[in-house]
């Protein structure tokens, strides 16, 4: 086996383990995060004194997909937002992400 031979081998390997380790939504990367790294800081707005730790990102999107659909929203739907630089943007993109619906700037 020639070297080519082996390095195409090992990348072949790896594009399995990757597909097989690969979440299936950003809502599963963040909560295998959250498991994973759950007090780590996950946003820091240093300028604002803000921090999230990843755990607590994963909490508020939860939180805020869930009213979402409670005032209606589903998935495929268009959504406006309209959000400064502040915690609130990052929460509100994966709680949108999770359900499903689109994001509209």
């Amino acid at each position: 086996m020639t070297m080519l031979d082996e390095s195409a081998a090992w990348r072949a390997q790896r594009e399995q383990a990757f597909a097989a380790e690969a979440p299936a939504s950003l809502g599963a990367l963040l909560e295998r995060a959250a498991r994973d790294h759950g007090d780590a800081i996950a946003i820091d707005l240093f300028e604002r004194g803000t921090r999230l730790s990843f755990a607590q990102w994963d909490d508020r999107s939860r939180r805020l997909a869930s009213g979402l659909r409670g005032l209606g929203l589903e998935r495929g739907m268009h959504v406006g937002v309209l959000l400064e630089n502040v915690v609130e943007f990052p929460v509100t993109w994966l709680a949108l992400a999770r359900m499903g619906a689109f994001w509209c700037r």
